[in-house]
């Protein structure tokens, strides 16, 4: 019996669909906030797509290294879970299939690769109300259950 993947958002009849892998950290400071990613659009957890060829793990390095300038420890899987979206912007329906890591952020970098991305730290119980995506409010929500 195959388990069901959970899912966030609405997925279009009749509408092309892309499906992408995403990898996602959930690090927490000494102080137990949540690193989050603010951008133009709203607040994210620090990650993204992975490359063809890449494994999950590389991806959130890459990643983390690229968006908020740290280079970081990939600890224990959260879990998996799909967000259904449309990017307005690319005029593109995606099926993301997000896969969340407990994360540790170590040295920073600098300079930043994408300054676009400003890393903020945010109180546990906010961060989920705080994120866009409803499937990273959820990740946060269960890491914050181990």
């Amino acid at each position: 019996m195959q388990k069901t993947m959970l899912e966030f958002g609405k997925q279009i009849e009749n509408a092309a669909t892309v499906e992408r892998i995403c990898v996602y950290a959930i690090a927490q400071n000494e102080n137990g906030a949540i690193a989050l990613t603010r951008t133009p659009k709203g607040y994210f957890l620090p990650g993204g797509g992975v490359d063809a060829g890449e494994s999950l793990e590389a991806a959130l390095e890459r990643e983390i290294r690229e968006e908020i300038s740290y280079q970081s420890a990939i600890g224990d899987k959260v879990g998996v879970a799909v967000q259904y979206l449309y990017a307005q912007d690319e005029d593109t329906h995606y099926k993301k299939i997000g896969h969340f890591y407990h994360a540790v952020l170590n040295d920073k970098i600098f300079p930043p690769a994408e300054t676009h991305h400003e890393l903020i730290w945010c109180a546990r119980r906010q961060a989920p109300e705080m994120l866009r995506h409803e499937f990273q409010a959820w990740a946060v929500r269960r890491a914050n259950d181990f």
